[in-house]
């Protein structure tokens, strides 16, 4: 039962993951994370011992709980909404299939063993036992999708290229733009199959495949419209999100779909036969525990199959079969799932960035000690900002600066070293006397420039302190800032997919910054 709970929590708790900088919540997720694959690897022990060991207790009571066996194979395999809970989950897919491979063999052999005695619940063990291995696998396969080196190989091919450019003007140029209509009236579902193409093509970027500059410079100009940056960039996070942490990239497909409908059918017919089953010689706790595994296991089938239906991936297949029907029903998915499950434009993240102070960080870890360190880890969680308005149409008016510029360029590289020389040449670092560090930053690598400006922004924000902080001078200040913070914060605090290990023995608490 204990196993079932954890579940419902998973299933319930985790699609508010990505939209919430909560501590209590991602501690409740990490903790349920962890303990259902490790309480439902010790019940189904615990079952096949109880089979070998008790030879001479209750057949009763024995066929039941084998009955029970398969159910936590479905538990293993997990809910859609979470397959990971950090990037490295995915590399030991590997490691998860041979865990895959021993819990179906110790679940089978608790099932013949009790075919040897009865066959009063074979079928429905069966049907369960099925549907478990779906899931089972289900899981496995993201793993392994998301893992890094098929991540690499998921670049896109130079006929499904054509394919998305097609997609991408056809998009981008609405019907009614004759009438005066910009992108940002074009329908949902639309907007969301845009962002999808640029999401396949960008996917492979996100582990180090560089993109052609063509294409960086187009996705830069989609992120620099007042009226769609954000929105833009948080649904094309949105994507990264699940396909590095849910079932999104397996369940989606043609032949998963036809599957788990055979996996909730098989439920369905098992439910049945186990109510129309002889009961007697049960104990009632028994029969309680029976019934509630399998309404839940109904219901949450149930519940996965509606968040099947209602997503953003059901709206993208739907609008690519290019028909009327298939159109207006995409659209009415899209209202649908933006309203309710993502709870408008605002669902789709947090709207606040982590935050990492270097000096602070030094400070703090000269007077912590372990247990402080530990109680901090558990309990304070992660510093964060909200993310504000001015710091928004900051960022979209430096984009734009960028764009127009960095079309004659012919690399992607020579689009970041341009960048970076724009910074670099940035007046602020004469006007408060930093020259020294202005020349080094041209001799250090891209991590290494952002500790340094990420120094720079902290002494020019504490020198100028002097404007009101509700004034708009204040609130700029304030706000890139933060955004400073965020920038180490990316650099010092999340593992990402490329090299995390090496980044972080690089730079950790900053003893290698060289000024």
């Amino acid at each position: 039962m204990l196993s079932l709970v954890l579940q419902i929590v998973l299933i319930f708790f985790a699609p508010f993951r990505k939209r919430s900088h909560g501590i209590w919540l991602h501690r409740l997720l990490w903790l349920a994370y962890l303990g259902a694959d490790y309480i439902s690897t010790l019940a189904l022990g615990s079952i096949l011992t109880d089979r070998y060991c008790n030879v001479g207790a209750d057949l009763t009571k024995q066929t039941l709980t084998a009955f029970w066996a398969p159910f936590l194979l479905v538990h293993l395999g997990g809910p859609d909404n979470i397959t990971s809970y950090s990037v490295e989950d995915n590399e030991l897919w590997l490691r998860h299939f041979f865990g895959v491979v021993v819990q179906v063999s110790v679940a089978l052999v608790v099932l013949v063993l009790s075919m040897m005695k009865t066959t009063r619940l074979l079928v429905p063990s069966i049907l369960i036992f099925i549907a478990g291995i779906i899931k089972f696998g289900e899981r496995t396969f993201a793993l392994r999708a998301a893992s890094t080196k098929q991540i690499k190989n998921s670049a896109v091919k130079k006929d499904q290229l054509a394919y998305l450019v097609s997609t991408y003007r056809d998009v981008s140029r609405p019907d009614a733009q004759s009438n005066g209509e910009t992108l940002s009236d074009i329908s949902d579902a639309k907007f969301i199959l845009l962002v999808y193409c640029y999401f396949l093509i960008f996917k492979p970027h996100i582990v180090g495949t560089l993109v052609t500059s063509a294409w960086q410079i187009r996705h830069l100009r989609m992120h620099n419209k007042e009226d769609i940056g954000f929105r833009f960039i948080s649904i094309e996070l949105s994507f990264f999100y699940d396909i590095l942490h849910t079932k999104a990239t397996v369940v989606h497909r043609m032949a998963c779909r036809v599957i788990r409908i055979a996996s909730l059918v098989s439920i369905m017919i098992a439910f049945y036969f186990f109510h129309t089953t002889e009961k007697r010689g049960h104990e009632s706790s028994d029969l309680i525990i029976t019934y509630t595994l399998l309404s839940v296991a109904l219901f949450l089938e149930f519940y996965s199959a509606l968040h099947l239906v209602i997503s953003k991936w059901t709206v993208i297949s739907l609008l690519r079969l290019n028909k009327k029907w298939t159109t207006t029903l995409a659209k009415l998915i899209s209202r649908v799932e933006n309203h309710i499950f993502c709870l408008g434009n605002k669902g789709q993240w947090s709207e606040r960035m982590g935050q990492y102070s270097l000096i602070k960080a030094v400070m703090k870890n000269k007077e912590s000690n372990r247990f402080k360190k530990a109680w901090d880890f558990l309990f304070e969680g992660e510093e964060s900002a909200k993310v504000s308005k001015i710091l928004e149409k900051t960022v979209i008016k430096h984009a734009k600066n960028l764009v127009e510029p960095l079309e004659q360029y012919g690399e992607y590289v020579d689009l970041i070293t341009r960048i970076r020389s724009s910074w670099i040449s940035n007046s602020t670092l004469d006007r408060y006397n930093l020259t020294e560090i202005k020349n080094k930053m041209k001799e250090e690598t891209f991590e290494q420039s952002i500790m340094l400006w990420h120094m720079v922004t902290d002494i020019c924000y504490f020198v100028t302190n002097n404007a009101p902080r509700n004034s708009e001078q204040g609130q700029m200040r304030e706000a890139l800032y933060r955004l400073s913070n965020y920038m180490m914060y990316l650099l010092m605090e999340i593992e990402t997919i490329n090299d995390a290990s090496r980044n972080r023995r690089n730079y950790n608490g900053g003893n290698n910054l060289r000024m």
